[in-house]
């Protein structure tokens, strides 16, 4: 029988504090503080929910990103100063909205505790950062579909209307109390289409063994919502199937103009080429992220 969610957090805590030391040898850490689905046991899925720790320092850190895994769970800790983190705050960082709603301290000299006194606000930053999110996952539900691993492809489905739903929260006027978190205040949050959508996903995320066909069918729809949402056009998940196929190194989700676009580095017999899909066409491109 698999552990409980419970069962199996408590066994990866070590884990957790094995990086946190590790930090601590490179870094002067102050705070370091656990947030996301591993605060909210009812949202976290074995095998596909990843440990996110927010480590905070008295300086600069000379390391931003530090990352493990045990027993089949990514731990990521992102690593920024006391300064740093206040910034984050005072720009409604949506990091800031995360770890001022749900959070479990693990360390903390006072550094964490008086930066997350103050409440986000909601700014232009939160719409752009978020508005990139939902694109970004979405290209990372592709890579993971193109690659055939259909049910991490469905947990990034899921995160890619997570923050449409924080999106359209914060576009009307939520404020950091009120910030979508859980997946039940993710759904109240979007209407029909994207609320089954998004109720589908979480259920599907958590069976073991995702078919294609499945997964075929949520991505695609996926790419639909979030599309008509965000007020884009956007190719068919098979025209995009069609013109990269199996042979995506990495793939990326893009706004340009009025449209959004798949972006991937194919390889070809000629060697490893760039191309954009989006409504309607197909063509090289020389840069990604450009």
């Amino acid at each position: 029988m698999p552990p409980s969610v419970e069962e199996h957090l408590r066994r990866i805590m070590p884990a957790v504090k094995d990086l946190l030391r590790t930090i601590e040898e490179l870094e002067d850490v102050k705070s370091a503080v656990l947030f996301g689905s591993v605060t909210r046991p009812q949202d976290f899925v074995v095998g596909v929910s990843d440990i996110d720790l927010l480590v905070v320092t008295s300086r600069k850190p000379s390391r931003r990103y530090y990352n493990s895994r045990a027993d089949d769970t990514e731990i990521n800790a992102v690593v920024m100063s006391g300064e740093e983190l206040k910034e984050a705050f005072e720009r409604g960082d949506p990091l800031a909205f995360m770890v001022y709603r749900s959070r479990r301290v693990l360390k903390d000299d006072g550094t964490f505790a008086s930066i997350a006194a103050s409440k986000p606000e909601v700014t232009e930053h939160t719409l752009r950062v978020l508005r990139r999110s939902v694109l970004a996952a979405l290209g990372l539900a592709l890579e993971a579909y193109l690659l055939g691993s259909y049910r991490k492809a469905v947990s990034h489905a899921y995160h890619s209307l997570r923050h449409l739903a924080r999106y359209k929260a914060s576009l009307g006027g939520v404020d950091a109390d009120g910030f979508p978190l859980s997946d039940a205040e993710v759904e109240e949050c979007l209407a029909g289409r994207a609320r089954g959508l998004f109720a589908e996903l979480a259920a599907l995320r958590r069976r073991r063994d995702v078919s294609r066909e499945a997964c075929l069918r949520v991505l695609s729809e996926t790419i639909k919502v979030a599309s008509l949402e965000l007020g884009l056009r956007a190719p068919s998940l098979l025209a995009v199937e069609r013109a990269i196929g199996r042979r995506a190194n990495v793939v990326v989700v893009r706004e340009v103009g009025d449209s959004m676009v798949v972006r991937a580095e194919v390889l070809t017999p000629e060697g490893f080429k760039r191309i954009e899909v989006g409504e309607g066409y197909v063509r090289e491109i020389e840069d990604l992220f450009d």
